[in-house]
């Protein structure tokens, strides 16, 4: 099996910078014309994709569908998959969350495993969630099967920290996600999300 897990196309508000969370934007013209570039990528590869599991932001899906139109597959959402919410931080630049809500960035930014923005949500419950729609896509596929995944640059950040043990505040570090990077996960991290714990 082999979990392809990419970030969505590019949108308005990637361009300018706002944090969009769980609003609900769409793929701007960059971000299609992206996306069909992503697609004749993986046409060069030798994946031969059988499904496509994509968050339900209309971001993602609209990434994913390109894929299964051309490969002719079954495209799923999984509302696991969605992005972290970042509650009243949404739509606002990080400067501009810097200006507004110092206090509660200063505390989030440093505890930002189990702290969460004001009305927004944790990253270790974002990785509860998105491990468990891992496990669900693992037992819904073949042990032969290639699978695209597209989600968001948090949520696949709360995806690998717990599986390959990286501290959540040095995360930045290890995980960058531009618009359309994608990750190739191992056996070992498949082996880590089938024993990961909810806690």
């Amino acid at each position: 099996m082999r979990l392809v897990c990419v970030r969505h196309g590019e949108t308005d508000w990637n361009k300018k910078g706002k944090i969009q969370g769980v609003t609900d934007t769409s793929l701007n013209e960059n971000g299609i014309k992206a996306a069909g570039e992503f697609l004749k990528r993986l046409r060069k590869t030798d994946f031969a994709f059988k499904k496509v599991y994509t968050s339900p932001l209309k971001r993602a899906f609209e990434t994913g569908d390109f894929v299964a139109k051309e490969y002719n597959i079954p495209i799923i959402k999984k509302e696991g998959l969605k992005e972290l919410c970042f509650g009243k931080f949404e739509g606002l630049s990080w400067d501009e969350v810097r200006a507004k809500y110092r206090s509660e960035y200063d505390y989030w930014h440093v505890h930002r495993k189990d702290a969460a923005p004001p009305e927004g949500e944790s990253y270790h419950h974002k990785s509860d969630d998105i491990i468990d729609a891992f496990k669900e896509i693992i037992g819904e596929c073949g042990e032969q099967d290639d699978v695209l995944i597209v989600s968001h640059s948090a949520s696949l950040k709360a995806l690998l920290c717990p599986i390959r043990h990286v501290d959540y505040n040095d995360m930045l570090k290890h995980f960058a996600f531009g618009n359309l990077q994608e990750v190739v996960l191992s056996d070992n991290d498949i082996k880590e999300i089938l024993k990961y714990k909810r806690s």
